[in-house]
């Protein structure tokens, strides 16, 4: 586990630059500080540089895990090779608002289309290669997946038993001993009779 240490400082590091970004750019001073009176403000300046870095630190560490894990065949091999699809997947979804926090002031209609038309192409192209990684290995799932429906069955089993040993017994039906009719709970006489019934 020593060796996984490092996602630590990952992980620190890019909350900083969330924290940082969201104390800054939420600061009048820096929402007022514009080069142009249209252009993008210093505040927008410090979230692009913030979430834009918390993004590119997350691709980094999806990467170094990625070549941290071993080459076996097997589920852990499976996650080697989608860990990088996945983190594009995830980054490029959540950058789509990152890079619009400086071009939005200057964009044209037809621009902020081809913008979004290249974000659409590339969070389906990540996709895509997420599918083909993980369809290209099922075969080392199998064992991992019987596994887990194993687990799953002696888990649903263990709390049937469970229910079973707290079910509260119930008394058998009485039956009217002359007739045979049965007597609802609690009743000692047979109302079709009037025979007295043992308890």
């Amino acid at each position: 586990m020593n060796g996984w240490t490092w996602i630590v400082r990952y992980a620190i590091a890019c909350c900083l630059a969330l924290v940082l970004a969201a104390v800054l750019g939420g600061s009048q001073l820096f929402q007022n500080a514009r080069v142009t009176p249209n252009g993008p403000s210093a505040a927008d300046l410090v979230r692009f540089f913030g979430e834009g870095a918390a993004l590119v630190l997350l691709w980094l560490a999806a990467d170094r895990a990625a070549r941290s894990l071993p080459e076996d065949g097997r589920e852990r091999s499976v996650a080697r090779h989608a860990l990088l699809p996945l983190a594009t997947l995830v980054v490029l979804a959540l950058a789509y608002p990152v890079p619009l926090l400086l071009l939005h002031p200057v964009m044209t209609d037809t621009a902020m289309m081809g913008y979004r038309w290249l974000f659409v192409l590339a969070i389906t192209a990540a996709a895509v290669w997420l599918v083909l990684t993980v369809s290209r290995d099922a075969e080392a799932l199998s064992p991992a997946l019987s596994r887990l429906a194993a687990r799953f069955r002696a888990s649903a089993a263990a709390r049937r038993a469970r229910t079973d040993s707290l079910a509260v017994p119930t008394k058998p039906a009485l039956r009217c001993p002359a007739c045979g009719e049965v007597l609802p709970p609690g009743q000692t006489t047979c109302a079709k009779c009037g025979r007295q019934a043992a308890a």
